[in-house]
């Protein structure tokens, strides 16, 4: 692609999961210096002990995503509600606590948050069907939707930054 974000650092945290795999891929391509995490940043110290690995960063990319809960919702014990908030909530407002000094400080920065609501519209359904779903081939639309979406998080961080 280019060298647009060239000299930028880039934070991708689940960079193996979630939109982590395109976002990490894009962001390189523009010839940023990408540091990716695996972790799940769910202890309350891994968020800061992360920033502190990877130094100084101009763009956060918060890529956060649970499993879809298998049940009905009213068979989601609160365990599992708490779980999804212990990985998408709090190691969210921890990064961010971590990050933003540094930002603060240099007067530039970007965080962008990947999050999503699958969890929760792949529940099961409340009522029964009564003919079984076909199972659908995805369309070119849903293939492309990684990096329809991808663009206006380049597009953000590259205005951000565009001026630091």
């Amino acid at each position: 692609m280019g060298d647009r974000l060239s000299g930028k650092r880039v934070l991708v945290t689940s960079c193996e999961t979630f939109m982590g795999p395109p976002v990490v891929e894009l962001f390189r391509a523009e010839g940023a210096d990408v540091v990716t995490d695996t972790g799940e940043l769910v202890g309350p110290d891994e968020p800061a002990a992360l920033v502190e690995r990877a130094g100084d960063v101009d763009v956060v990319i918060a890529n956060l995503d649970v499993p879809a809960y298998g049940a009905r919702v009213r068979e989601i014990e609160d365990d599992q509600w708490l779980a999804g908030f212990d990985a998408m909530v709090h190691p969210l407002m921890r990064l961010v606590r971590a990050v933003a000094p540094q930002m603060v400080e240099r007067g530039s920065g970007s965080i962008v948050v990947l999050g999503s609501s699958s969890p929760l519209r792949r529940m099961r359904p409340q009522g029964r069907r009564k003919r079984p779903r076909l199972k659908r081939r995805p369309r070119w639309s849903q293939k492309r939707k990684r990096t329809i979406l991808l663009r206006p998080c380049l597009t953000l961080a590259t205005r951000i930054l565009g001026n630091a």
